[in-house]
C-alpha cells in the first residue's frame, strides 16, 4: 500500500486535487509535483487542494508546494489548500511557508466534490515503485 497518494479532478470549471496520506521521500514529492503540474495545466483561475487526509509534508514536499504556487500565480491561477491537519499546519508554519499560502478550513473546499466521495473514481497518481 503507498504511503501517499494523489487523486486529481475536474469537473464544470473546478479544478482539485485530494492529497492522502504522508510524502516523505522524492518519490513522493515527484508524485505531488507531477499531480500539480497536470492540474496548472488546465485549471483556469482556481485549483481546490483537499489536504484533510495529509498526514505529513517533508521539506522536499514543502518545497513542491511552494514551486505549484509560484507557478500558479504566474499563470493566474490561484491554488486554495482547505482542510490542514494541525501537524501538517505546524510543519507548515516552521518552514514560513503557512505565510505564503492561501489556506482555509475543510469547509472551505470548492473543487470537484467527487474528490470528496469518491476519490478513487477520478484519476489516482501513486508513487512510483509501490
Amino acid at each position: 500500500m503507498p504511503s501517499f497518494a494523489i487523486h486529481t479532478g475536474y469537473h464544470q470549471g473546478r479544478a482539485g486535487i485530494s492529497l492522502r496520506g504522508s510524502c516523505l521521500d522524492p518519490a513522493d514529492a515527484n508524485c505531488l509535483e507531477q499531480g500539480l503540474a497536470l492540474l496548472l495545466t488546465t485549471a483556469r483561475t482556481q485549483i481546490w487542494l483537499d489536504c484533510q487526509q495529509l498526514e505529513s509534508l517533508s521539506p522536499l514536499g514543502q518545497r513542491v508546494w511552494l514551486w505549484a504556487d509560484n507557478q500558479a500565480r504566474a499563470a493566474g491561477v490561484t491554488l486554495y489548500w482547505c482542510g490542514l491537519r494541525p501537524a501538517v499546519l505546524e510543519q507548515l508554519r516552521e518552514s514560513g511557508l503557512a505565510l505564503l499560502l492561501k489556506m482555509g478550513p475543510a469547509t472551505a473546499y470548492q473543487g470537484p466534490a467527487e474528490l470528496l466521495r469518491n476519490p478513487e473514481a477520478l484519476l489516482a497518481l501513486p508513487a512510483p515503485g509501490y
